[in-house]
């Protein structure tokens, strides 16, 4: 009967681990509530206009190099399934 209380503990307590960590409980994470200050505010958004900076000089993507483009055959407009059928008709009808 102990042996089994005991093994209920345990399974509780390490059932118990992974839940605790996802719920803020730490005493430090409540100062970051606080309202940011004139000097804080002038730096996130230098920090932000410098990365916008960066990311402007930063080429657009070229097109996919597509070495076998030529080769093959471009894709026919509309539904495949429907050219087929139509050249199938077509066949049938004729005498």
């Amino acid at each position: 009967m102990v042996r089994k209380l005991i093994l209920a503990g345990a399974l509780l307590a390490v059932a118990a681990g992974p839940a605790a960590a996802q719920v803020s409980l730490s005493p430090f994470k409540a100062q970051d509530k606080r309202p940011m200050t004139q000097e804080e505010l002038e730096k996130k958004k230098a920090a932000d206009a410098a990365y916008k900076a960066a990311m402007d000089k930063i080429p657009e993507k070229k097109a996919a190099n597509d070495p076998w483009g030529n080769i093959r055959e471009a894709p026919a407009s509309g539904n495949s399934t429907t050219a087929k059928t139509a050249t199938k008709t077509s066949a049938k009808t004729k005498p």
